[in-house]
């Protein structure tokens, strides 16, 4: 998955306890590996509308996924408010 950051408020990843690929930008524009974890384990990405709702308090995560030599599993859960919400 290329270089993006989320649109949603929240998203909440359960990854491969053996094989991350999982990579994070941070503010200088490095890029960081994200080590495998445990089960018990939930990264957590700041999106888009976090930052705007907290008027930048809180920044989007950038993050990309490099294809690993093995399989990967991960399951993401994105948390957004309802779409009649009005932010302001």
């Amino acid at each position: 998955v290329g270089a993006h950051a989320d649109s949603n408020f929240l998203t909440m990843i359960l990854q491969d306890a053996k094989n991350s690929g999982l990579q994070v930008q941070t503010i200088d524009g490095k890029w960081i590996d994200v080590p495998p974890t445990p089960a018990n384990v939930l990264i957590c990405n700041i999106g888009e509308l976090a930052q705007i709702f907290s008027g930048g308090y809180l920044m989007a995560t950038p993050h990309r996924v490099l294809r690993p030599q093995d399989s990967r599993i991960s399951l993401p859960v994105f948390y957004n408010p309802k779409l009649d919400h009005v932010m302001e």
